[in-house]
């Protein structure tokens, strides 16, 4: 059985305070969202959410034209088709996440978010009585192969080694996958569900021919009874649509105005993450996505290839929509201007530089979405809880550093500390400093900075007695370090580390169906899943 516990952000340093205060919903925040997460803010949204017969029309050609296009393995697609036909009613909305194209749908909280958005739309169209629909939007237009092309499995690292230039991760062939899974699942040993995952990622990735379709394939083997929609925006139906705003952002560079100012405001209580440029669009050329920058009156590709006046640039824009792409900035106004979509669920990454944008959307009257966090998730094996529980090792000091989290750990179990004399060093420091302060100011700072040395002295003096010790507990350090490895590997935390192949190679469609019943992103803290 699978025993869930939950710890509280404020009792982790692994968050920014920004985030610990989004999640605490500090009124400092309020200014730069719309409203804070909640089931009845999430509910409003749908009253405020506006979204025209003709784009809505046109959200249902597109996706249809990609579904079809997309080769699905043992998935009945009857809810999938049920749910774009649906979106054309004005009773209908979206629930998003959104991720790079990772190989094989990894890390593991591409899968929390996946999670989190089902289970959101089900929670919010039995409430509100509308029609909540999941959608993951696929970030196929990004250029950055080196962030998506290596998968971890089992503490290996696998590279798919192939050529790049510069093109929309989306339109990469998939062909050469072939050996990567090959090498993959002919690396490990044997586990129950081994044959079946492989299967699965090879027809999944070899039927279809780019990555947009071969996520979009694996996601929806998976979720498909869900209704998910999986979705890639880089599609010339929808880009018509938001012509408008790739031209005002050639005449005018309004998304580096608003933003500014927002981020200028934000910076005030948090750190910002966002950088606005002059000009926030990409151009597809050859293939390739180049930065448009800005030069006097000319406009030109960062490195030289191509260059227009304002005037060619605006009749591009207008005749050939599709060779332009959005950043950052624009793609989450594209987004909103294109989805009937009333709240965003994302990491913390994610929150942080959407705090950034909410003045750029008001001034171009598009709604706001509601901004949910997504929900931590750390799965912890039944023998490495049992161990925890058995020597009294509280959840939270697994997020330590492994040498705190040894020592806190260990200093439980010695039987010989300072700690009674480092508590009664206190006692004599107090009664150091009320003596010299009636002596002089002088004194007594002087006095404190001595103590302050000694005390140093003794807890380090007090880590050479912990540390002389561990010799007769060699086990109980090793497995400590064992536990702490299945957390953290080189500093990465397991759900930014390892991919979902780990725990579905061991139990199949039976670790979604867990994570179904366990997680709500609308819950505050970082949940534990003892028992894996």
């Amino acid at each position: 059985m699978i025993k869930k516990e939950i710890i509280d952000f404020n009792d982790l340093n692994i968050f920014s305070d920004l985030i610990k205060d989004y999640k605490s919903k500090k009124k400092e925040i309020s200014q730069f969202i719309s409203s804070f997460p909640t089931e009845e803010a999430i509910i409003k949204q749908i009253r405020k959410k506006k979204l025209s017969k003709e784009i809505r029309l046109d959200l249902v050609k597109s996706l249809k034209k990609q579904y079809k296009k997309t080769e699905f393995i043992n998935s009945d697609l009857k809810k999938i088709n049920y749910n774009i036909d649906s979106l054309i009613s004005e009773n209908t909305f979206t629930i998003t996440a959104g991720h790079q194209l990772n190989l094989f749908s990894n890390p593991l909280f591409l899968i929390y978010k996946v999670v989190n958005i089902i289970n959101l739309s089900s929670k919010i169209s039995k409430s509100s009585k509308k029609n909540v629909i999941p959608i993951f939007w696929l970030a196929s237009e990004d250029n950055d192969f080196e962030e998506i092309n290596s998968f971890n499995f089992l503490n290996k690292n696998y590279k798919w080694k192939k050529k790049y230039d510069n093109s929309p991760v989306g339109n990469l062939k998939t062909k050469s996958l072939k050996l990567l899974i090959e090498n993959i699942f002919s690396s490990i040993k044997e586990y129950p569900y081994k044959k079946d995952l492989k299967n699965i990622v090879l027809k999944t990735h070899l039927k279809n021919h780019n990555l947009s379709n071969a996520i979009r394939s694996i996601l929806t083997f998976f979720f498909h009874k869900y209704g998910l929609l999986v979705f890639d925006s880089n599609d010339v139906i929808l880009k018509n649509h938001f012509k408008p705003y790739f031209k005002s952002e050639i005449n005018n560079q309004f998304s580096f105005h608003y933003t500014t100012k927002q981020s200028d405001k934000l910076s005030s209580f948090y750190k910002t993450i966002i950088k606005p440029r002059e000009i926030n669009l990409f151009y597809f050329n050859r293939k390739k996505r180049l930065r448009i920058v800005k030069n006097d009156q000319m406009f030109h590709l960062v490195n030289g290839e191509k260059k227009w006046s304002k005037n060619q640039i605006l009749k591009e824009i207008n005749d050939y929509p599709e060779r332009f792409s959005p950043n950052v900035i624009l793609r989450t106004l594209f987004q909103e201007s294109i989805l009937p979509n009333i709240a965003y669920v994302g990491g913390p990454t994610e929150i942080s530089y959407w705090l950034q944008f909410k003045y750029l959307f008001d001034k171009m009257k598009i709604q706001f979405p509601i901004l949910v966090l997504r929900s931590f998730v750390l799965n912890l094996k039944s023998e490495h809880s049992k161990f925890l529980s058995k020597n009294k090792i509280n959840l939270k000091d697994l997020f330590l550093s492994h040498d705190e989290f040894v020592y806190k750990s260990f200093y439980k179990k010695t039987k010989i500390n300072l700690k009674n004399e480092i508590e009664f060093f206190d006692k004599i420091k107090y009664s150091i400093s009320k003596k010299t302060k009636k002596i002089d100011s002088s004194l007594n700072i002087h006095s404190l900075a001595i103590c302050k040395k000694i005390e140093k002295d003794l807890k380090k003096l007090e880590r050479k007695v912990i540390k002389y010790q561990k010799k007769n507990y060699s086990y109980f350090l090793d497995y400590l370090t064992k536990v702490h490895l299945d957390v953290y590997t080189k500093n990465v935390i397991q759900e930014r580390r390892i991919s979902f192949f780990e725990f579905y190679l061991k139990h199949g469609d039976k670790f979604f169906k867990i994570l179904f019943k366990k997680l709500n992103c609308l819950e505050n803290g970082y949940i534990i899943l003892k028992g894996f």
